[in-house]
């Protein structure tokens, strides 16, 4: 029904740039949609990527930074591009903790949240730091205090 296409190889990365002209030729091709995957980080992305294509997949855009989806929608709508609200997207991370901790219980893997928690501490003076300071950190329940002393 729908084909989702991304514009990179395996082999190549993040660091290579997604190569959207395979999108393009894709769509050429078929007569059915083609989804668009690839470095789609803002409003202005996605956009210029539904020029070519039906959709936009978003993914390492969204790994701590899930109100990318609202802020992509509001550009789309009105045209203004907005910037990442950190500390909104760290109390949804308080979130996924809070559901962690309910579906795993004692085995949560705190390398995994800690690496997701990394993500979400990004754009304000100080981050660096704080990620420092959260891969320190010994137990969901310190994880948990951690988040909501910066969210204050």
């Amino acid at each position: 029904d729908a084909l989702t296409v991304h514009a990179r190889l395996a082999v190549h990365g993040r660091d290579i740039p997604a190569e959207w002209k395979w999108i393009k030729k894709v769509k050429s091709a078929v007569k059915i949609p083609v989804i668009g995957n690839g470095d789609v980080f803002s409003g202005k992305g996605a956009e210029r990527l539904l020029k070519i294509c039906d959709g936009v997949m978003i993914a390492r855009g969204a790994i701590g930074d899930p109100l990318i989806f609202t802020r992509i929608l509001n550009y789309l709508g009105k045209g203004i591009e907005r910037g990442n609200d950190w500390r909104e997207n760290w109390k949804l991370f308080l979130e996924y903790l809070k559901l962690e901790k309910k579906y795993y219980g004692k085995d949560v893997d705190l390398a995994r949240v800690k690496y997701l928690g990394g993500k979400f501490l990004r754009g304000f003076d100080g981050a660096a730091k704080k990620r420092s300071e959260l891969m320190g950190l010994k137990s969901p329940e310190e994880i948990g205090k951690f988040v909501k002393r910066i969210i204050k």
